[in-house]
């Protein structure tokens, strides 16, 4: 199975700082008998809206994650060579329906390692706060994460977003 999830949290305290984490956690499980595997994106995104002040923040995390397992067409003395052969074609139409498939996706993503960098500059009283997120994600490593922190000062807001999202292949 694919289990992806995200999760996005701000706080505004009254006369503090707002407190955002944005997070993105992937984890993929080769699955048995599969020839290919994709992840599609896990985005999150968190806003907070005060009078006359908007502070948003934003994570958009995308990858793709194949896994490639070997087919093999075995033949006993049972088969005959009509049965070889539909097998054997069987084998390769798959396997080229398969590259065909993973060529578009990888199309659309460009890469297997992806960077993604957001920067964010809100002026608020006549002070101005940045948030600098940035995101790294290598296609070898079964654990990604992302995070994102900013602090802005205003007058008390709450506000909580949880994004959760699970793609299962079995």
């Amino acid at each position: 199975g694919v289990n992806a999830n995200g999760s996005a949290q701000v706080n505004v305290e009254s006369g503090g700082l707002i407190k955002g984490v944005t997070g993105a956690v992937k984890n993929t499980a080769q699955g048995v008998g599969h020839a290919a595997q994709h992840v599609g994106h896990a985005a999150v995104d968190t806003g907070i809206n005060t009078t006359q002040k908007t502070v948003g923040v934003a994570t958009n995390v995308s990858s793709q994650v194949i896994n490639k397992t070997g087919e093999a067409v075995k033949n006993t003395r049972d088969y005959t060579l009509d049965k070889a052969n539909d097998g054997k074609k069987f084998t390769a139409d798959q396997k080229a329906n398969i590259k065909k498939r993973i060529e578009e996706k990888q199309t659309k993503s460009k890469a297997l390692n992806l960077n993604a960098e957001t920067n964010l500059n809100t002026q608020v009283n006549g002070k101005t706060s940045s948030l600098n997120a940035k995101t790294g994600l290598n296609a070898d490593r079964k654990n990604l994460q992302t995070g994102a922190n900013v602090g802005v000062k205003v007058l008390g807001v709450n506000a909580n977003v949880n994004t959760n999202a699970k793609v299962g292949t079995n």
